[in-house]
C-alpha cells in the first residue's frame, strides 16, 4: 500500500523506483543530481591548481640556474684575476717589461677580460678582471673580481 508505512521497512515506490513518498507524490532522486551534489562546479579545479604549481616551479627553476650562472662567473672572474696577478707580479718583482701586458695575455687565455692594472714599486700588481655572463635568456650582465700580488711582505 502506498502512503502506509510498515514496521521496520521503507514504503516501496510505485514502479519500483527510487525515491521518498511525500503526501501522494514520488519525489524521485536522480542518479546525475546526486552525483553533482559532492563536487558541484569545482570539477576540474585541481587541474588548474597543479597548472599553477608547476609553471612556479619552472620559473623558479629558472631563476636558480641564473643565480648559479652568475656565481660560476664571478668564480671564473676571479680564478683569471688570481692567476694575471701571479703572473704580473713575478713579471715585476724579476723587474721584467710590462708586468700589465702579461697579466693581460693571462687574463685572455683563461676566458676573462683585464678591466685594469696597475704596478706600484717593489713589485707589487693590483688588477681587475671582468667576465660576461648571460643569466637569463636576454639578460647579459658581467662578473668582476679584483686581485693583487707581489713579492712576500710587501703590502
Amino acid at each position: 500500500m502506498i502512503g502506509l508505512r510498515s514496521a521496520g521497512r521503507r514504503p516501496r515506490c510505485p514502479g519500483g523506483r527510487a525515491g521518498r513518498i511525500r503526501g501522494r507524490r514520488v519525489v524521485r532522486r536522480h542518479r546525475a543530481a546526486v552525483r553533482r551534489q559532492g563536487w558541484g562546479g569545482d570539477r576540474g579545479s585541481m587541474t588548474v591548481v597543479m597548472l599553477g604549481v608547476i609553471a612556479g616551479a619552472l620559473l623558479l627553476a629558472v631563476l636558480v640556474g641564473g643565480l648559479v650562472r652568475g656565481v660560476t662567473a664571478r668564480g671564473h672572474a676571479q680564478a683569471a684575476a688570481d692567476l694575471a696577478a701571479l703572473a704580473a707580479g713575478e713579471v715585476a718583482a724579476v723587474g721584467g717589461p710590462a708586468p700589465c701586458q702579461t697579466a693581460d695575455q693571462v687574463a685572455q687565455r683563461n676566458g676573462a677580460g683585464l678591466v685594469s692594472c696597475e704596478t706600484s714599486d717593489g713589485g707589487m700588481v693590483d688588477l681587475a678582471t671582468e667576465v660576461a655572463v648571460q643569466l637569463l635568456p636576454g639578460w647579459q650582465q658581467s662578473a668582476s673580481a679584483t686581485a693583487r700580488a707581489g713579492p712576500v711582505g710587501r703590502s
